[in-house]
């Protein structure tokens, strides 16, 4: 009778340390999905509060939670071109409580985080870069070219080293052309009514900016800087199709978590932004606001950036620029 006492109390520690291992795993494991998210996650939004980028955050972000479940709460932190909301979202916990969506590209100069380090989620859309003229000048980019070898032609930009400029310098070179003469103002709005009143050759910018002025009859976008054809200005040719050898650069909404977040939670994350961007509702309001999608999952977007920062470097460098950052 002891004997089969003491191996029925054998047993019974025996499922209890089971189920404790069990819960264990289901409870404390940092990266399951079991108990994540159980509060409120945050969303730096590295922009003033009404900006054009900080709308596209506040368009998804019912959605995005509506699918994982609770609230996102946004916290708009701009300032240094994105660095200091950047830098915190880099310093956050890894816990997936904390999320930024800052953009693509990264901001150049000196960082105080590595950007490379970042965990990605996934992105939802993006702009494509077009070079507008002046309704009144060259009707296509065969004219553009053959006045811009002539003479030196005057190309608005708001960013000395943006993304705007890296094309501009691609396209120096993929047309022959020699030099551009770069005039700086304090936005690309500014750039374009200058645009619109003749005091400026070309603006490289993205479709979305262009868009007012274009339909108003001012600017002409006469190339598209992408592979594939722009929803914004589907009659706008290509840049390839017109054989220039330009790299299809564009800025993107994709949404990054602190480095080393783990796996599992990376995981969740990822599934209810992109049922957020499929979404029909959020579809049907993107698509009448002529925003392009770009549904990306963590490795495709990883993979994309990552092979794009060489050839960003290869023209930063060229114009005297550099994005160094710490380990």
């Amino acid at each position: 009778m002891v004997k089969i006492l003491d191996l029925q109390g054998r047993f019974f520690r025996g499922v209890l340390i089971i189920l404790a291992l069990f819960f264990t795993l289901v409870w404390i494991e940092p990266g399951g999905a079991q108990k994540f998210p159980e509060k409120p996650l945050t969303m730096i939004v590295p922009f003033v509060a009404g900006s054009g980028l900080d709308l596209e955050v506040r368009l998804i972000q019912p959605y995005f939670q509506k699918y994982l479940g609770v609230s996102v709460v946004l916290s708009n932190v701009p300032g240094a071109d994105r660095k200091i909301g950047l830098q915190k979202a880099f310093k956050a916990p890894s816990d997936g409580y904390t999320l930024i969506s800052p953009g693509w590209p990264m901001p150049v100069g000196e960082l105080a985080f590595n950007p490379h380090k970042f965990t990605y989620v996934g992105a939802w859309t993006r702009n494509n870069f077009v070079l507008v003229v002046n309704s009144e000048t060259w009707q296509n980019m065969e004219e553009f070219v053959s006045a811009a070898k002539s003479k030196k032609l005057n190309c608005g930009l708001s960013n000395i080293a943006g993304m705007s400029r890296i094309l501009g310098e691609a396209l120096l070179d993929a047309a022959g052309i020699k030099e551009f003469n770069w005039v700086f103002y304090p936005g690309a709005n500014d750039a374009m009514v200058q645009l619109a009143g003749k005091h400026l050759d070309f603006v490289i910018t993205t479709n979305s900016s262009a868009t007012g002025l274009v339909r108003a009859g001012k600017i002409r976008p006469i190339m598209v800087f992408s592979n594939d054809v722009d929803d914004v200005f589907p009659e706008a040719p290509l840049a390839k199709a017109l054989g220039y050898n330009v790299p299809p650069l564009s800025t993107i909404r994709l949404v990054l978590a602190p480095p080393k977040t783990p796996a599992g939670r990376i995981k969740v994350l990822e599934q209810a932004l992109l049922k957020a961007a499929k979404d029909p509702l959020y579809q049907k309001m993107i698509k009448e606001r002529r925003m392009t999608t770009y549904i990306q999952n963590s490795n495709e977007i990883k993979k994309e950036i990552e092979e794009s920062y060489p050839v960003i470097d290869k023209y930063l460098a060229k114009i005297g620029f550099a994005m160094t950052y710490k380990e």
